[in-house]
């Protein structure tokens, strides 16, 4: 039998009978968290620049992972600050914030986006060729500085 599920005014009801014929509705809930946890949507994953000053490396950040696309960035003044000096794998994040002191610098034919919105207090530095996109607001701060010395497309 072909069940198809036809969104109507009913289809929250609908959605709970197809899910407790399919399965137990606690076990989808508890896979759907899992995934969302699992994938660090929200989670802040924090520069600390303890192997070296590559964006790259997994372990110059506090969840020991390259951020994602779904992870807010927060880069502070540390003595290794981050470089983006290669795009594989893309540099990616959800919302930026530099803090004072800090320095995040975008180098050569690399791609850096943005996803969220941006906090600068501190410096970020733009430079070569490559795309660099910020999607959200773009806050300046006093004492913040946007340094773009490249040919690059923002």
């Amino acid at each position: 039998m072909d069940r198809k599920l036809l969104l109507s005014a009913n289809f929250p009801q609908q959605l709970q009978v197809l899910l407790n014929k399919s399965g137990n509705l606690t076990k989808w809930l508890c896979l759907i968290l899992l995934l969302v946890a699992n994938f660090g949507y929200g989670q802040t994953n924090t520069w600390n620049g303890s192997s070296s000053t590559a964006w790259n490396t997994p372990g110059n950040w506090s969840l020991n992972a390259v951020p994602v696309a779904a992870n807010n960035v927060v880069i502070p003044n540390v003595t290794r600050q981050p470089s983006i000096t290669s795009n594989s794998p893309a540099a990616v994040c959800n919302n930026l914030t530099i803090n004072s002191g800090a320095i995040l610098t975008v180098t050569a034919n690399n791609t850096f986006r943005v996803n969220g919105d941006s906090s600068i207090t501190g410096t970020l530095i733009l430079a070569g060729t490559g795309t660099k996109t910020f999607i959200g607001n773009v806050t300046i701060n006093p004492d913040g500085t946007w340094n773009e010395t490249g040919a690059g497309t923002i």
